[in-house]
């Protein structure tokens, strides 16, 4: 950007920034709009509503003087549907719950998958452990035989072939 794109930038957010703070410094006399809720909490200020006084106030959130003279169940703030206890109570219990909502879905949709897939890894790991100990035992069982025919030739060779199946030695009588 050259220079001028850059001071026309700077000078339309300066002018925006100034408007808004006008009209907010310009709306912020509260008490000359006494004459519904609507009007009193539709300021672009912060003003609140007394039901019981019918009167509209300025909110300041650091302070609590201006709405010591208003109940909080008769207070409205922003809005003129729900008092200023409601709101109190109501929003952090609806935000915990749905926090608590998000919470068990991110678990029960992320954390059980990955455990899901994870087993499924280990089937996979225990399929080719079960192939290589079936691997291990087919040699095992051919080196075994190879073992045992070459027993035999050993027994053929020197005479000790075992009667008719029995697989014991039996002791030779010597003379």
């Amino acid at each position: 950007m050259n220079f001028y794109q850059t001071l026309w930038i700077f000078v339309v957010v300066f002018f925006v920034l100034a408007e808004y703070n006008f009209q907010h410094v310009e709306g912020s006399s509260c008490a000359s709009r006494n004459s519904s809720c609507g009007d009193c909490v539709g300021l672009k200020g912060n003003c609140y509503w007394c039901k019981n006084k019918k009167m509209c106030g300025k909110f300041i959130k650091s302070d609590g003087k201006n709405q010591a003279n208003c109940k909080g169940s008769d207070m409205y703030y922003k809005q003129c549907y729900v008092s200023g206890n409601l709101l109190i109570i109501i929003i952090p219990c609806v935000v915990g719950g749905l926090l608590i909502i998000i919470g068990c879905c991110i678990y029960c949709c992320c954390c059980r998958k990955c455990c899901s897939k994870k087993k499924g890894l280990f089937d996979k790991e225990d399929k080719k452990l079960k192939k290589e100990r079936n691997e291990r035992k087919q040699v095992q069982d051919h080196r075994k035989a190879e073992r045992q025919a070459r027993n035999e030739e050993i027994r053929m060779k020197y005479g000790l072939k075992p009667a008719s199946g029995d697989s014991r030695y039996q002791r030779l009588d010597q003379p």
